[in-house]
This record gives structure tokens, sequence and C-alpha cells, in this order.
């Protein structure tokens, strides 16, 4: 934070920040800067300042939020617009002020900055783009400016029939040095979240991880699901349902492919990451790549850095999973026990009428939009021959991918810790019988290739949602990654050993 009468001090970002040593304890503070993006960022707190806009898209906007605060004296200084200004390297991403809304409260003033970019230049084909910008704010006798919110420029990587954006983005890096004879061995990340929210942040930790150990990394967005009755307009480009992100990413490989000579990637050494809905889509584009179904049918166009001298298919080379829905029969079956073991785990510490409501809350929402984005759901009359239901369910393509090497991780607890106040106890969250409904398909009818090469893994004491923000839990899985992609992309260490107990399989089906 730094004041116009020459003195500074620096402060964190953070909700409600103190800003003693610069005046006097709680006098002046300040309720952080606010990069938002299109898709409402990640669980990991990054949030509050990283925002993401693609290069070369016109009519983009980013939202900042600054409040002050003067809590000593209590008086009622408003922000005022004309007072508000964007600091940032404007020579590269001019941005240009469209909206305004200014709210005065008691102690307190916030207000709220749209900002539309202009259409950017184009990226170079090895390295990401991260600007700083901050926000300096006029305050009675005081210019304060905040710590920096990062705005990402995204390449783009898919041209799409959506709205309001129809070009995709995704970040995209190699490593320092010469690439290898062929180029460099590269890994797509996909981001969960439903299909209805979160974005390419989610995956940022595992993505700096492999780009450190050699890997050419690619983060994509995709088109997500609006399931407010299209009253959301955070999304930036909208899908009609389930496939049009199964498209996106078959579009994703197609880009990495058809320009590996400019962004110098091997072709044929190609893996995948996927977590939570991204683990579907990413495992039902990697079984499907050849599939004659029309709900598989690719529906974007990549954008060419180049001329394209071959054809490409969209097949991977190898595909690493976290809780991924393998079928909705095992999905929905889990899910109702696990919400009831949740319950029964606190039984002692809840109510009868709070047993239900706490049910309600980890299901009923999660069932509504799933409902929603699938076209179908558990409570549908005969949900399992729906036609959707039957081309998730990935076992079916098992004889369509015959060489390729999977890494399932899962989760063991459930992810809800609090309700009304009430701390938690952990409760048992089998995502292993997901797993499993893979694991006994590939024993049923895989090639023997396929049944040495699939492997599963409990992550002990590990949420769904830990996959993502806690370190410890990101640290142990990207190890289990770098193991994995290092056997099967770069011929290096020795074949996964995961532990896991696959006698448990023997008590569930293959989908």
């Amino acid at each position: 934070m730094k004041y116009s009468k020459g003195f500074g001090c620096a402060f964190a970002l953070a909700l409600v920040v103190n800003l003693g040593g610069c005046k006097s304890p709680s006098e002046v503070q300040v309720d952080g800067i606010n990069a938002k993006d299109p898709t409402m960022g990640a669980i990991n707190g990054l949030e509050r300042r990283h925002a993401w806009i693609v290069a070369g898209v016109p009519g983009q906007s980013i939202r900042f939020d600054i409040s002050v605060r003067n809590s000593q004296n209590k008086t009622d200084v408003p922000l005022e617009l004309d007072s508000v200004s964007l600091v940032g390297t404007n020579d590269f991403f001019p941005m240009q002020q469209f909206a305004d809304n200014a709210l005065k409260q008691y102690q307190k003033s916030t207000l709220i900055l749209n900002y539309g970019a202009v259409a950017l230049p184009a990226l170079d084909s090895e390295k990401k783009r991260v600007i700083p910008y901050s926000v300096q704010a006029e305050y009675g006798a005081e210019t304060i400016t905040s710590d920096p919110a990062f705005v990402e420029v995204l390449r783009p990587y898919c041209q799409v029939d959506a709205a309001p954006f129809s070009t995709l983005g995704m970040t995209f890096e190699t490593p320092a040095g010469v690439a290898p004879e062929g180029g460099w061995p590269t890994l797509l990340f996909v981001h969960g979240g439903g299909l209805n929210r979160r974005n390419h942040v989610d995956m940022e930790a595992y993505a700096m991880f492999m780009l450190e150990q050699g890997y050419a990394v690619a983060n994509m967005n995709y088109r997500l699901v609006d399931t407010e009755n299209n009253q959301n307009n955070s999304i930036y480009a909208k899908a009609d349902l389930w496939n049009d992100p199964v498209s996106d990413v078959k579009c994703a490989i197609r880009y990495l492919k058809e320009n590996s000579a400019v962004l110098k990637v091997n072709a044929g050494k190609i893996g995948m990451v996927g977590h939570s809905s991204g683990a579907n889509i990413a495992m039902e584009a990697a079984m499907t790549f050849d599939s004659s179904l029309p709900v598989f049918a690719e529906q974007g166009t990549p954008v060419r850095l180049g001329p394209v001298t071959q054809s490409y298919d969209t097949s991977v080379a190898a595909l690493f999973t976290m809780d991924a829905i393998v079928n909705f029969s095992v999905f929905w079956e889990l899910f109702e026990d696990s919400a009831l073991a949740l319950v029964a785990a606190n039984s002692p510490l809840l109510n009868d009428a709070q047993k239900v409501a706490l049910k309600d809350t980890v299901t009923k929402t999660f069932v509504a939009e799933q409902t929603i984005i699938n076209g179908f759901g558990p409570n549908d009359l005969n949900w399992e021959n729906h036609p959707s239901a039957v081309a998730q369910d990935v076992v079916n393509y098992i004889d369509l991918q015959t060489d390729l090497p999977v890494f399932m991780e899962h989760s063991t607890v459930n992810p809800k810790k609090e309700f009304w106040g009430i701390k938690l106890k952990a409760a048992p969250y089998e995502a292993w019988r997901s797993s499993c409904t893979f694991v006994n398909a590939v024993q049923n009818a895989g090639s023997s290739k396929q049944q040495g090469q699939t492997f599963a893994k409990d992550v002990v004491g590990g949420t769904h949602y830990d996959f993502v923000e806690n370190p410890k839990t990101v640290t142990n899985i990207s190890n289990d990654m770098l193991g994995f992609f290092n056997f099967y992309l770069k011929n290096q260490g020795t074949k996964p050993v995961t532990g896991f107990d696959y006698s448990r399989c023997d008590s569930l089906g293959a989908g």
C-alpha cells in the first residue's frame, strides 16, 4: 500500500488487511482487490488475484473489486469513480473501463470496476504471459495502490459455435533449453468443476511441476453448461450438454498435434491429466478418438499456427485421472451411499432435521445440476437406458483404445467438513468403486497389453477437493504422475506399483 505523502508499506492480499505501521492500527483497512475471471476462479484461493483473458478476442471483460474502510475515525468517505484507475502495462494490454457500480456503506466504500480488453497481439509459441495490474484510488487525502492482481493471457486453441465467446483458450509452455529430437513429451491438463464451473487454475500446480520435469504443458479451458436457466453470465463460452466439452478436449489434442512443429511438441507422446468432471471428459475423449457415434463427433476447428502437412487423430499416449466417473450406475449409488455414510458418522452431533438437511445439502443441488448437464438424473424412470447414460459409460469403448495406459487415483474421504457451524467427522467416500468398474472391464474385454498397464490407487485420507487445494496431496499425486508419464512417455524409471487392493473389485461388475 503506497501513500502520496512519500512513504509506503506492502500489504498481503486478503479479505481484510490492517495497515498497521503506515498509520495508526485499524485506521484504514482495505478489503482487497478482487480480479474475477469469467468462471469465478479456482477453489485454491487464487481467484482473488488471478484472472484470465483469451488473446485476440475483443469484448472480454475483467472485474476488479476494491473496498476501502476507515474503521477508527468512522467517517463515511466514498470512493468516487473518477478517483480510481487501473495501473498496469497498458502498452501491451490496454483496458477500457465500460461499467461501474459505486456502493457507499457506513465506514466502508466499495467500487466495482469492469474493464473491456481490446484484441491482443499474438503470443510467442513457448511461454505463457501473465500481466500484473493494480487499482489506484484517491481516498480522502491519501493515494493508495493495491497489491497486484494478475491477468493471464491465454492462447486461442479452438473455434466453436458458442456464446458469448467462440474462441477457447489454454496456457502452453515448454521447458527451458533445446527441445529433444522429435519434440517435447507433452501433457494436456483438464480441470474439473462438474462441467458448469471452475477453470484451468485448478490444474496450475500440476502443470508447473511437470514443466520443471521436462514436459511441455498445456492447461485448457472448455465450454461450460449453464445450469442456471441461461442466467449465468459469468460463463465465458456456453455448452449445451456434456459432450460439448468432450469435443473441446479433442480440439485441444488436435491443436497440439497439428501445430506440433511450431510448438515443438512430440505428437506421438501426448499424455492427458484430468480431475473430477475433467477426468470424465478426458477419459471419454481418449477412449472415443475413433468412435463413429455422432455424440462424440468433433465440433470445433483448431487454431492453426502454420500449414498442416499430415493428418492426425485425437488419440493420446497415456491418461492420468483423479476421481473419474467411469459410469453412472456406479456413481449415483456411490454418491448416495457417501451421503448416508456422512450422516451416519455425524449422527450423534445432529438432530433429525439436521440429518435430513445435511443429506439434501450434499445431494440435491449436485443431482439437479448434473441432470441438466447430462440430460438425465438418478430420479428419472429407466435412466440407465438414456442415450447420454449409455454414451458416457466408458467401459463400452475398451476395444477402441487397446494400447492406452491408464492411471486412476481416487479420494477416500467425504469432502463435506462443516455444516451449520458444526465441524463434521470424516466419513468414507469409496471412489475406488468407480475405478474398479474400469479395471474389471479391462480385465474382461481388454487386450493383454491393456491389462498390464491399467492402474488404480487410493489417496488415503484425501478428499475430492484435496486433489487441487491440499499442498501435501498435490505433491504426492504429482510424484505419482511423474513416475507414470516418465515410464510411458519417456521410457524412464520403473513400471508403476500402486499397492491397490484389486480384490475389492471382485464384488463389482464392469459397468
